[in-house]
């Protein structure tokens, strides 16, 4: 097999591999759920729905139609979970299920 062609290949292994491991840009969202609370961590956004606990104090909460960027997304045990920057330029973490994707 040529050189160049093995080259080409490289790059496109590593150019799928940088996608499906969701190195994407910001973005954008629209808030879709009522009141939705905006915590520090990623696990306290998780919990916020759990009966056995006290949910953690929120650092801000978002109005249904409220615009912000999603920089990045996790998933976990019974949980999506969303990075977010509000306009403000604060940064927290919201259940993902609360947003519309553009």
């Amino acid at each position: 097999m040529p050189m160049r062609l093995v080259c080409m290949y490289k790059v496109l292994a590593i150019f799928f591999f940088l996608h499906l491991s969701g190195c994407t840009n910001d973005r954008a969202a629209v808030v879709s759920d009522d009141n939705v609370l905006v915590f520090l961590t990623e696990q306290e956004a998780a919990l916020q729905g759990v009966l056995n606990r006290p949910i953690p104090e929120p650092i801000d909460n978002l109005m249904k139609g409220s615009d912000i960027t999603v920089i990045r997304d996790t998933y976990g045990k019974d949980y999506w979970a969303c990075n977010i920057r509000l306009p403000n330029k604060k940064v927290g973490w919201v259940l993902c299920t609360s947003l519309d994707f553009n």
